[in-house]
């Protein structure tokens, strides 16, 4: 049995970010529907490929997590795409821009030691935080900015960085624009994380978790998803529980096997599997003395599905 990666109790938002954006399918339909329209028509993405390197050092690590894909755009010049994560819950109060320069001085500086042409950098920041970023140009920051003349504004260093802010989507545009489960439902999870009514909305967030279901990699991904509920949340875990088995045996299934792993290995408290197993007893019981579905689904909070599976 695979051990749970320490890393979702040190770092919940950091590795799950990891685990959903190292799938190329999620990442080419990350960029197809959030870069400006130019840019993916000019990539290969037969050429997309995630590199192992990051170039996110301990200094950096404050502000982000990354993941580096290497790319060809029209088909001939070398490009990297970084996936930068702002993993707090808060904008930086400095310029972006500073840490940004950074981190693409660091590519910069393989290159040149790997005796390679520079690569152009489309930096990417994916923001789920409290509040809405504030996009600012660097020029804005200096001194009268609005006063210096082409002379002086040579000088000034000039870049761009796209930036998806969860906060600027409604939960409906995110199921409209992306296709896929994995992303629209971790997606829809990441931006609301940090909500205290994060636990009334698990049924929406989850609703089309039986497609992952499925398959043997999307049930992976739906324990990934339980697992930065679980470590990234203040979700009470009795809830997510109760919210997994009310939206199908499968979901309360690949649920109650996640819970039995994390208390094998010490890291979930032993009453969750406890109630859950005791509603199962009292929904058998109670089918066993003629009551109906609805009425033990009303008492113990049992999806419909589980408990006529119960019956049968």
């Amino acid at each position: 049995m695979e051990e749970i990666d320490k890393r979702y109790l040190q770092n919940p938002h950091d590795k799950f970010f990891k685990e959903l954006f190292s799938e190329k399918e999620v990442v080419i339909q990350f960029i197809t529907q959030t870069f400006p329209k130019e840019l993916p028509q000019n990539l290969s993405f037969d050429s997309l490929e995630l590199e192992n390197t990051s170039f996110v050092d301990e200094k950096l690590q404050e502000y982000f997590s990354d993941l580096v894909y290497h790319c060809l755009y029209q088909g001939q010049i070398p490009l990297k795409i970084t996936l930068l994560f702002e993993h707090k819950s808060f904008q930086p109060t400095i310029p972006v821009q500073f840490q940004l320069m950074q981190y693409m001085l660091k590519i910069w500086e393989q290159n040149i030691s790997q005796k390679e042409k520079l690569s152009p950098i489309i930096p990417v920041i994916l923001y789920h935080g409290k509040n809405q970023w504030k996009k600012k140009d660097l020029s804005q920051y200096f001194v009268n900015e609005g006063a210096l003349d082409t002379q002086l504004a040579r000088f000034l260093p000039q870049f761009d960085y796209l930036l998806t802010d969860l906060n600027t989507f409604q939960d409906e545009e995110i199921k409209q624009i992306f296709q896929l489960v994995s992303l629209q439902t971790g997606l829809l999870l990441m931006k609301k994380i940090f909500e205290k009514q994060l636990e009334n909305d698990l049924k929406t967030i989850f609703a089309t978790v039986n497609e992952l279901l499925k398959t043997e990699k999307g049930k992976k991904f739906f324990q990934t998803l339980l697992l930065y509920l679980y470590y990234g949340s203040n979700v009470d875990k009795d809830k997510i529980m109760d919210t997994m088995s009310q939206i199908s045996l499968e979901a309360h299934e690949e649920t109650m096997s996640l819970a039995k792993r994390l208390l094998l290995e010490g890291k979930l408290e032993g009453k969750l599997e406890g109630k859950l197993e005791g509603k199962l007893e009292v929904a058998l019981k109670m089918l066993q003395n003629g009551f109906a579905p609805e009425e033990i689904s009303l008492y113990t909070g049992l999806s419909l599905e589980i408990i006529r599976t119960l019956a049968q």
